[in-house]
C-alpha cells in the first residue's frame, strides 16, 4: 500500500467519500482502485495477479512477472511453480463466457 498523510493508506481498494477524497474505514460506496479488476474467459485479472483455469482440472495463480505462486488441482493437490501452467502463458484474457 501507499502512507498517506495522517497515517492512512491506499491500498488499492479503500473506500472514499464522494467528492471530498477522504479515506475510510469501511463503510458502503465505491471503491478506489488504480487498477480495476478484469474479468475473461475463465480469468480474473487483480492487478499483477492472473487466476485462470489453464486446464479442465487446474486452477493457476500467476504474478506477471511469470511466477506461478501455486497451482490448484480438481483432486484437491496444491502445486507450486510450474511455468507451463502459468495463467499468462496465453496473454489474451478473452472474453468472459459465464
Amino acid at each position: 500500500g501507499t502512507d498517506l498523510p495522517g497515517g492512512k493508506s491506499l491500498n488499492g481498494f479503500d473506500y472514499l467519500t464522494e467528492g471530498q477524497g477522504d479515506y475510510l474505514t469501511g463503510g458502503q460506496g465505491l471503491t478506489y482502485s488504480t487498477q480495476p479488476v478484469i474479468f475473461g474467459d475463465r480469468t480474473v485479472q487483480i492487478q499483477d495477479w492472473r487466476i485462470r483455469q489453464v486446464s479442465s482440472d487446474l486452477l493457476s495463480v500467476t504474478n506477471e512477472n511469470g511466477n506461478v505462486s501455486r497451482i490448484y488441482r480438481s483432486d484437491g493437490t496444491v502445486r507450486g511453480n510450474a511455468k507451463e501452467w502459468g495463467g499468462y502463458v496465453i496473454e489474451d484474457l478473452g472474453e468472459p463466457t459465464c
